[in-house]
């Protein structure tokens, strides 16, 4: 049986796209972090740091939330999910029963962002409804929470129905922020923590929705099989939660959270 769920874990990490971080796969990490793709500069210097003071070497795992969390309810060997939303952590607690505990770790906003040079002159957000406006690069709204941000935004600014057909839906954030960095979109809706990992100024600033507030929930998982994942995950669990990695996160963009009981 677990060969089988191993199996179809290694089937989704095959499909997965460039982007994706498969290091799942390989059983040289004593822990695996997996964290949302926005995460990406953040995670690794959490990892880093924390693998130059602890003898549990930790290795992270970077995709899209939708991913990860399929991955996790498939079985893969994670012992620590930072996800971009609540629903793709519901998923995981939902089709795996992994979700040992959990909380609110932190908070983002999001930016409109152009291409270098502004080819199309775009000045604020209101212009997403001008003619020359051709492509509008945000994460797939279907599944990917920067995309499904991006859209309640649009929605709440008046902009969705000028902008919905003219997308350019991304795998991920940082799938996003690639196109318009290539320039093959006029605009682009991420993160104000990727526009800074760019070093892109936002052309504007998003409030979260205000019925869909911007968090990125932490979970401690189980083992697969249902064990507890060992005093290591904990304790790397709880530096999460503290002083020295709420710094990590900050400085790349993050809003953190008080997440303490």
């Amino acid at each position: 049986m677990h060969r089988l769920v191993y199996l179809g874990v290694l089937i989704t990490g095959l499909l997965c796209t460039s982007s994706c971080d498969t290091s799942f796969l390989h059983k040289d990490a004593d822990l695996q972090f997996y964290a949302a793709a926005s995460l990406s500069d953040a995670a690794r210097e959490i990892c880093q740091t924390w693998n130059t003071r602890d003898s549990l070497h930790v290795t992270p795992v970077l995709a899209s939330s939708s991913t990860l969390a399929r991955q996790i309810s498939q079985g893969a060997p994670a012992s620590v999910f930072l996800s971009a939303n609540a629903e793709w952590m519901d998923y995981a607690e939902q089709h795996s029963d992994r979700v040992i505990h959990s909380c609110d770790l932190l908070s983002n906003r999001l930016a409109l962002i152009v291409p270098m040079g502004n080819p199309i002159r775009l000045e604020n957000a209101a212009g997403l409804r001008g003619r020359a406006l051709q492509r509008l690069a945000l994460g797939d709204p279907s599944h990917v929470p920067a995309g499904i941000y991006a859209k309640a935004w649009l929605e709440e600014a008046g902009l969705w129905n000028a902008v919905k057909d003219r997308l350019l839906p991304a795998q991920d954030v940082r799938a996003a922020l690639a196109y318009v960095e290539r320039g093959e979109a006029d605009a682009g809706i991420v993160y104000v923590s990727d526009a800074k990992a760019a070093g892109f100024e936002p052309l504007a600033l998003g409030d979260p929705p205000r019925h869909m507030p911007i968090v990125y929930p932490l979970a401690m998982l189980a083992e697969p099989d249902g064990r507890d994942p060992g005093e290591g995950a904990h304790r790397f669990y709880d530096w999460l939660l503290g002083p020295e990695a709420r710094e990590i996160f900050a400085k790349h963009g993050f809003i953190t959270l008080d997440s303490r009981p």
